[in-house]
């Protein structure tokens, strides 16, 4: 694991400040372990080019997902105690997700340890949303540093997907506030898509449209509880960087037009 000067801070699960270690997220066996674009997004939302919004540019990654996040200790020890049980969970999922067609849904089974799966998601999470998300709750903290805890705080609920693989890339996103115009309803969730899986962390909320399924449940198994569980996970595409946008590539390209369409016209004479 790489350390230095510039890669200290504050360790995303336990708190600790001092020097962090890289964090895969997803593991890197869990096939996360090429390059990937890190997009510019600043630069995507100034754009009027269509190609920018569903292929951005951005600065390559060349140890795939993931950032300098937790500290050694932590990063050690939950990947020891759950990284290999997800490896296996993503390894099922990515065979499914291949012989499913899209739009399908069936009820498929995954041979797992599900608390191992569950914590490992969480831990990635952690990740993701930075140190405040687990600072403002430290049973999340006792939870995945006692691999033996189970259960999981009644504010939050763990959904899961399959990404389609017709997708346009990967997205992560930290806890974010989506409003609907509509109905004035505010959903409260943060999003990582990876293939195979998508996850929506829900916090006091349900979740975003999609369908995508409840798994919370892995919660409540032991550390050594093996289970065969049959799962019905909608398939859905993330062509965008917005978090919980599952819009197919037609619709974006149509409504994206739409919206062009609708702007003034420049006018040279003023």
């Amino acid at each position: 694991m790489a350390y230095g000067a510039d890669k200290t801070g504050t360790c995303a699960i336990c708190g600790a400040c001092g020097p962090l270690s890289f964090e895969h997220v997803p593991p890197e066996r869990a096939f996360n372990n090429a390059r990937i674009l890190q997009a510019d997004v600043e630069r995507m939302l100034g754009s009027m080019s269509f190609d920018d919004h569903v292929r951005p540019r951005g600065k390559i990654k060349q140890r795939g997902a993931g950032g300098y996040t937790l500290c050694a200790k932590c990063n050690n020890d939950t990947g020891a105690w759950y990284g290999t049980d997800y490896v296996h969970w993503a390894a099922q999922g990515m065979e499914h997700v291949f012989a499913l067609r899209a739009g399908t849904s069936l009820s498929l089974p995954f041979h797992i340890l599900p608390q191992r799966v569950f914590k490992q998601i969480v831990c990635m999470f952690a990740s993701v949303c930075g140190p405040s998300f687990f600072a403002e709750d430290r049973s999340l903290t006792r939870l995945v540093l006692n691999r033996d805890a189970s259960g999981f705080p009644g504010s939050l609920r763990l959904y899961c997907y399959y990404l389609d693989p017709r997708s346009a890339g990967y997205r992560q996103s930290g806890i974010a506030a989506l409003g609907l115009t509509d109905t004035g309803e505010v959903k409260v969730f943060a999003e990582m898509a990876f293939p195979p899986f998508g996850y929506i962390l829900t916090v006091n909320s349900p979740p975003p449209a999609g369908g995508a399924t409840d798994i919370t449940f892995f919660a409540e198994s032991r550390y050594n509880d093996y289970r065969s569980l049959f799962l019905s996970l909608p398939m859905l595409e993330v062509n965008t960087m917005f978090p919980g946008d599952f819009r197919p590539m037609s619709v974006i390209q149509a409504q994206f037009d739409e919206s062009v369409a609708l702007m003034p016209a420049d006018n040279p004479s003023a």
